[in-house]
C-alpha cells in the first residue's frame, strides 16, 4: 500500500487577501514532499469555527483583540501598512479619511474583521459629508472594481506591491496598520511542519514585533 502523505490544513483569512501564501505553500512543498497542503479561504468566525472543530492546522489572520484568541497560539510574521487605491479619483500626496469617505468607497461585508476594523478607523469621519458604499468580499474584487470605476479601497502595500499597484497608491494621512499573525491550535502533532512554515513566512515578512507571543 502507498504510504499516506500528512496533511496541513492552512485557512488564509478571506479579507486579508493574502496573495503571497501561494509562495509560502510552494517553499514549504518543495523542502517538504512528503506532506500535502490543503489552503482554504475564509472570514475570522469560520477560522474560529474550523480552527476549535479541528478541520483546519493553521491560519494566516489579522488580529486586533488578542482575547478573542484565546487558547491559540499567536505568532505575528509581518506587519502591513495600508495605502488608498482609487486610480480615477485620487490626488497626488496623503488622502485624508474624509476625503475617502465623502468618495465612493469600497467596504466589506458585515461581520467580516477588515469591516469591523475599518470602520472603526472611519469613526468620526461619518458626519463629514455624502459618502457613496459597495461592499466586496475581498480585495481582489476590491481592486477591480476601482480599476474599472471612480471609487476606492483600502490595501495593504504588501498585496498592492504584488499586485503591481504601487504607483498608483497614495499614502494615508492617518496611517492604518496591522499585525498579521498565524495562530494555530496548542500543542497539535504538525507544529514541527507549522513552525516551519511560520519562520520562512516571517523571513518574507517587513517590520514584525519584536518577538511572538503566547495567548492563554
Amino acid at each position: 500500500y502507498a504510504r499516506r502523505l500528512p496533511v496541513l490544513h492552512v485557512g488564509v483569512m478571506r479579507s486579508m487577501g493574502d496573495i503571497l501564501m501561494n509562495a509560502h505553500i510552494a517553499y514549504l512543498h518543495a523542502h517538504h514532499e512528503d506532506l500535502s497542503i490543503n489552503v482554504y479561504d475564509m472570514e475570522e468566525s469560520e477560522v474560529m469555527t474550523d480552527l476549535h472543530a479541528g478541520k483546519i492546522d493553521m491560519a494566516s489572520v489579522y488580529a486586533d483583540d488578542a482575547a478573542r484568541w484565546h487558547g491559540y497560539e499567536m505568532v505575528p510574521f509581518a506587519t502591513d501598512s495600508f495605502v488608498y487605491f482609487a486610480p480615477h479619483v485620487a490626488p497626488g500626496g496623503a488622502v485624508s479619511k474624509e476625503f475617502m469617505w465623502n468618495r465612493q468607497l469600497v467596504m466589506y461585508p458585515p461581520k467580516y474583521f477588515m469591516d469591523r476594523r475599518l470602520r472603526t478607523y472611519f469613526a468620526g469621519t461619518e458626519t463629514s459629508g455624502s459618502h457613496a458604499e459597495i461592499q466586496l468580499s475581498n480585495p481582489y474584487a476590491s481592486v477591480d472594481f476601482c480599476r474599472n470605476n471612480k471609487a476606492g479601497c483600502l490595501v495593504s502595500e504588501r498585496l498592492a506591491a504584488v499586485m503591481g499597484l504601487a504607483g498608483q497608491c497614495r499614502a494615508l494621512a492617518d496611517p492604518l496598520t496591522l499585525t498579521a499573525y498565524i495562530v494555530y491550535r496548542k500543542h497539535t502533532e504538525k507544529e514541527t511542519y507549522i513552525r516551519l512554515f511560520i519562520e520562512y513566512m516571517r523571513k518574507r515578512g517587513s517590520r514584525l514585533p519584536a518577538r511572538s507571543h503566547r495567548i492563554f
